[in-house]
């Protein structure tokens, strides 16, 4: 099986990529809506806002940052956090994430998230073509994970195959080339793109990008073949009725058969209704 496959696959079942998908729509709207090219907002400005909104989306859905949930906790008790100034139709489609599946895995000052030992951080990427990134020009966080070695490369390639097969010089090689890998955990980019002012192109993609390469990916995996979910989002926990507020139940008290005296020595009436509120445990149990 491939890096590929492993990895989004893990993703997948984890309900990462949905994440990451409402995240990107929904941020992509909030730029869309606030967009005005009267006030002089550029692409530049959209791709800013866009980045700025993907980070806090992810936040929300995975629960942490300002959004931060214990893990024990039930994040359908806390919508009116997660879900503040959300639009009511993207609040239909919130994913459901466990509180505590991701954390947090910042690289140098570059927002990121960790899922079951993996990093994902955010890019801003041309919505035109993708393969024409040069990593070498980008900042300094992003060539270093474009510098990671490439697993499936490696397995394949001919300096480790003269290791497996005893070469001393090619094992020296390897082990330096692995002693120099300076990421604590793979790391894998969300490439994300908008041509709002243009084509109206969408881009957002999962990845292992590569620096010295003819190609700038080692592999990508696009996450927009699967439409805007339109139902089927986090719902509000369903609530008990609260048992102070029930009606009063009607009781009927039957006295005993023979007539009661009253004082003055009158007949009393041998029955008598009276209004009474009953407790709820005592009526649930009838």
């Amino acid at each position: 099986m491939s890096e590929q496959d492993k990895v989004i696959g893990s993703l997948r079942r984890g309900r990462i990529l949905d994440g990451v998908r409402w995240a990107f729509w929904s941020a992509a709207a909030g730029v869309a809506e606030d967009f005005r090219p009267g006030k002089g907002y550029d692409e530049g400005w959209c791709g800013f806002s866009r980045h700025t909104l993907l980070r806090d989306r992810l936040d929300r859905v995975f629960s942490l940052g300002p959004y931060f949930i214990q893990p024990d906790a039930d994040p359908r008790e806390n919508l009116d956090v997660l879900f503040e100034a959300i639009p009511e139709g993207e609040r239909q489609t919130f994913p459901f994430i466990k509180p505590g599946s991701v954390d947090r895995a910042d690289l140098n000052g570059s927002p990121g998230w960790r899922y079951k030992g993996r990093r994902l951080l955010i890019a801003s990427i041309p919505h035109d073509d993708i393969d024409d990134i040069a990593w070498q020009r980008r900042s300094a966080t992003k060539q270093l994970v474009a510098s990671q070695p490439d697993p499936d490369v490696e397995q394949d390639s001919l300096l480790h195959r003269l290791a497996a097969e005893g070469d001393k010089a090619a094992q020296a090689m390897v082990a330096a080339l692995e002693a120099a890998t300076p990421l604590d955990i793979p790391t894998f980019l969300i490439g994300h793109g908008d041509d709002l002012i243009g084509s109206g192109r969408q881009r957002l993609i999962v990845g292992r990008p590569q620096l010295h390469a003819r190609e700038p990916w080692a592999w990508i995996h696009n996450l927009l073949t699967t439409p805007p979910p339109t139902t089927g989002g986090l719902k509000p926990p369903a609530t008990s009725p609260d048992p102070t507020q029930a009606p009063d139940a009607q009781v009927r008290l039957r006295q005993r058969s023979e007539t009661l005296k009253t004082s003055n020595g009158d007949s009393a009436p041998s029955d008598a209704t009276v209004a009474m509120r009953a407790p709820q445990r005592r009526r649930d149990q009838a």
